[in-house]
């Protein structure tokens, strides 16, 4: 069982032009969002940049921070949209639906939003679960709703599998997670992240948060560089 991609999430996006309906489009590694004509790319959902270019008339009303001198990505809007897991009932597979409201700020003089900030609300069998909303990562939203399940319930996908692990040297809003499927035994030997670092770059792919394949195994063991999760 894998994701059929690409996939396509229904959007709204807002900023201060407005509200308008938008697209987001995940193959799985890289994201598209089309809002009022214009297609913005990137890996992670801070990072978006129009196709057409920053200097391209039709995406003068957008707001972007600027890098050393010349505009760089998407910021200052609010985006939410809704998106299709998998979740374990005990001994059974549901389809639940995953709703993400992210807003990240405008920029400030270093070249970086003065804010993002991500909620995560899981709707299962007519409950919603609601993360805190404090941080900017899909991983303290995804840390948060798996305390807050029932026992024998968890999403089934990459983030709570016991073969995925985060680089140290940091990671993004989305999509950074590092994939061991290939290297398990030598990834369950991690104990920690000073022994994680000697097989970090050993990994199969890079994954997003909400993918999942038949490879998945519940994460339980403390190991790598984030333990249990």
């Amino acid at each position: 069982m894998t994701p059929n991609y690409p996939v396509t999430y229904p959007a709204v996006y807002k900023d201060a032009h407005g509200e308008d309906p938008a697209t987001i489009v995940n193959d799985g590694k890289s994201l598209r969002l089309v809002v009022r004509n214009v297609e913005f790319t990137g890996d992670d959902l801070d990072g978006l940049e129009p196709t057409v270019g920053w200097g391209h008339p039709d995406v003068e009303s957008f707001p972007q921070h600027w890098v050393r001198g010349a505009p760089a990505d998407l910021c200052d809007f609010a985006l939410e949209w809704d998106m299709r897991v998998p979740v374990q009932v005990d001994s059974t597979v549901v389809e639940a639906v995953l709703h993400a409201q992210l807003e990240i700020g405008p920029p400030q003089e270093k070249y970086v939003a003065d804010l993002e900030k991500l909620k995560l609300t899981l709707h299962l069998g007519g409950t919603a679960y609601e993360s805190r909303g404090v941080s900017g990562w899909f991983d303290d939203g995804m840390l948060d709703l798996r305390k807050m399940l029932p026992p024998g319930v968890f999403i089934r996908t990459c983030h709570s599998c016991q073969y995925s692990d985060y680089p140290v040297a940091g990671y993004g809003l989305f999509g950074a997670l590092l994939c061991f499927r290939d290297r398990k035994s030598e990834y369950l030997a991690t104990i920690n992240k000073a022994a994680f670092t000697h097989v970090m770059m050993d990994y199969t792919e890079r994954v997003q948060e909400t993918h999942f394949c038949p490879e998945f195994d519940l994460r339980t063991f403390a190991v790598g560089y984030r333990g249990i999760s």
